[in-house]
Parts: C-alpha cells; structure tokens; sequence
C-alpha cells in the first residue's frame, strides 16, 4: 500500500476513535448535547504553571542562591544529576559573591555539588569540589566540628578513594570523619576500615587524622581540576575496573537543607 493510500486510512481510524489530524497536530473531537468541543491533544502544558517552571522562573527572576538552591534540589530528588549541577553551579556563583560581600566562608554549595557528580561517578570534579571544602576546615577539631558539611566532606572523600583502593587515603579520612562525628556512632565508616585493615593491615600508632586539606589557591566556582587542591585524584573517572567494591554505606549524605545551599554553615 503506498503512502498516499495509508494517510486517508490512518485518517479514518483515528477520526473513528473521536480524533482529528492536522499536520503533525492530534486533536480530540467530543460531541455532547449537540455540542462539539475540540481539545489539542499533544500540546505542552504551560510550562510556567508547572511546579519546575515556576521555580526555573523564581530562579531567573531572584537569581539568588536560595532559588537556585530549590531549583537544584527539585532536579536532585528525581534524579536528574546534570540539571541539579547545573542550578547548584549558579547556586555557587551567588554564595561566592557574598563570601567577597561579608568575608563569611561557606561550604554547603560545594558538597551538594560534589555529591551529584559523586552519584555520576565523575570523580575528579567531586574529588575536587571535597577538596575545596577541606581547604576551609578550621584548623581545631572544635570548630570543624560545628559544622556537618567538614565531616559529611571527609566520609564521601573516603568512600571516592575507598572505591578506587588507594587505602591509605581513605583511611586517613574515614577516621577524620569519625573524629568530627564523635566516634562514628552510625557506624558508616566501619565496614570500609575493616576492609582497609584486611588489605593493608592496621594503621600506625602515630595515625590522626589530617586538620584539612592543603589551601587551594583558586576560588572559582567550578574546580578544574583535583590538582588545585593540591591533593589525590582517583586514577580514573569513570573505570568500572577500578572503581570496584562500593560498600552500601559508602553513599553520600543527602545534605539537602535550604540553610546550606544558602551557605550557612
């Protein structure tokens, strides 16, 4: 049957079924009481009217962190990694402009976007955006310990290494996350020591753990690259070889509070 003679007939059929085809355009025919009303069957919604419209509008309008910040966990509760980056990255952008206003320093915005590139397995700029947060760890285990996002910070760049067996490094951090969490009572980082010790043995008596990261002498929003935090980056992003073992606790915390996207500590 050629095309010209299928048309008419996938006309008719739809047009039994109550609908209309105009061009690349469905509509629903619906007769009632002598009544004919016509309802455009594949037309988008508003997308404003939406619940991601209206905070894709709240963001462009306000275009403060806060907003950003809604935006980005809106696309992170449904898994939509690469949209929840990229409204954390312009979350960024706002929190940096106010740490150069009030002199103030925060780090939520950096572990959110960690965490998503964590979920993706793109290694170097999690590994970096954790990085860019232990540079701001106060030097007293007093004071980082007031704030989660140093701990949080610590265990998730002990399970990237974990992951990728550069033991020695994990270690260093799950027992810094231990520290800040006092004594680990959830028992997160346990299971992932307990394999650390089978392969490489106990640590040595002299072991504590690192105060912070090396400072990093760039502050742009989006790390490079690991190397600017002058610490380790996993051999490869993305190498299913290498990136073996994932340990069920070895998931980021879901850090998701408006108070950190915002910057608050």
């Amino acid at each position: 049957m050629s095309l010209a003679l299928r048309l008419p007939l996938l006309a008719s059929v739809l047009l039994g079924c109550g609908l209309w085809v105009v061009g690349c355009e469905v509509y629903e025919i619906s007769r009632q009481g002598g009544q004919t009303t016509v309802r455009h069957v594949n037309a988008e919604p508003d997308f404003e009217k939406t619940p991601e419209g209206a905070l894709v509008k709240e963001a462009q309008e306000k275009d403060d962190a806060r907003s950003w910040w809604r935006l980005g966990d809106f696309y992170e509760r449904r898994r939509r990694w690469r949209d929840a980056i990229a409204a954390y990255e312009r979350m960024q952008e706002r929190i940096q402009a106010e740490e150069k206003k009030t002199g103030k320093t925060y780090v939520g915005g950096l572990y959110l976007l960690a965490k998503c590139h964590a979920v993706l397995r793109d290694w170097r700029p999690a590994v970096a955006y954790l990085q860019a947060i232990l540079a701001k760890q106060p030097k007293t285990l007093q004071a980082a310990y007031a704030t989660p996002t140093f701990r949080e910070a610590h265990y998730l760049l002990g399970a990237i290494y974990f992951e990728h067996r550069m033991y020695e490094d994990a270690r260093s951090h799950l027992i810094a996350y231990q520290e800040l969490s006092g004594g680990d009572p959830e028992h997160r980082a346990d299971p992932m020591l307990i394999k650390i010790e089978e392969a490489i043995g106990p640590p040595p008596a002299t072991t504590s753990a690192p105060a912070a990261a090396p400072k990093q002498g760039s502050s742009s929003a989006r790390p490079t690259s690991s190397s600017e935090a002058g610490g380790k980056v996993p051999p490869s992003e993305t190498s299913p070889t290498e990136a073996k073992g994932a340990q069920g606790g070895a998931a980021p915390r879901a850090t998701n509070e408006p108070s950190r996207a915002e910057g608050s500590d």
